[in-house]
């Protein structure tokens, strides 16, 4: 039997909102910043190069009608890359915040579900690829600790009462 890793795409986008659209809205914040200033300079730029449209050789109406058309060709360009950016700066946001907000929000569900009465404890577990890789192994470990702890404490006390 073949056992192939199917693609599955999230039934929720957002596993923890609060985190995940913080960390859009700061790459987002600095992206825009970033295309700002480089919008202000070239139009600087552009426009420092007016002047010198006689000094070209060609007619100067011609120079100047071109110097705009590249000033407007690069800034056409700069707002596609300004979009382009954006879109994969979420997307690449939301991917590694997977891997930040997964592996804590199957931590709270796990000592959730840990803290009501008849749950059977099980192993916590994170997933392949998931950041904080270090921390199931360190709980399931105190966990049988306080099992451990829980048992001899019964122990004693079922000694006491007979």
């Amino acid at each position: 039997m073949n056992h192939e890793k199917v693609f599955v795409f999230r039934k929720r986008l957002l596993i923890h909102p609060q985190f995940q659209l913080t960390l859009i809205a700061l790459n987002w914040s600095v992206i825009t910043l970033v295309f700002g200033a480089l919008r202000i300079q070239s139009s600087r730029i552009f426009s420092d190069l007016g002047p010198m449209a006689g000094f070209s050789g060609v007619n100067r109406e011609f120079a100047v009608s071109y110097l705009n058309y590249q000033a407007e060709r690069f800034n056409d360009n700069l707002l596609l890359f300004y979009l382009t950016a954006m879109v994969i700066s979420a997307a690449l946001t939301l991917i590694v915040s997977y891997r930040f907000a997964g592996p804590i929000m199957r931590l709270k569900s796990y000592f959730r579900a840990l803290s009501e009465p008849q749950t059977p404890v099980t192993d916590l577990s994170f997933r392949a690829g998931d950041f904080f890789s270090d921390i199931p192994p360190v709980v399931n470990s105190a966990i049988k600790k306080v099992q451990i702890q829980d048992k001899l404490a019964q122990k004693r006390t079922l000694k006491r009462v007979s």
